[in-house]
């Protein structure tokens, strides 16, 4: 299954907080996402975990973007 094509997932390439690059996703599940990514400040190769409830959030066509529903 390709990761990237679905619409929960970060696109590879995303940075985050400037020093993560996000590379793969590992794997994703009813609470969130977890991907494999490069620490860009030590080289490393990093797993990240995007708490991601698919019952209380959706994300937005930019990918980028997580909004909650507080309503819940």
């Amino acid at each position: 299954m390709n990761y990237q094509d679905l619409p929960t997932v970060l696109g590879k390439d995303t940075i985050l907080h400037g020093r993560y690059i996000i590379q793969d996703v590992l794997g994703q599940g009813g609470s969130g996402v977890t991907y494999r990514a490069l620490d860009y400040q030590t080289g490393e190769s990093v797993a990240i975990k995007e708490y991601f409830p698919d019952s209380l959030a959706v994300r937005q066509a930019s990918k980028n973007d997580l909004l909650i529903d507080s309503s819940k």
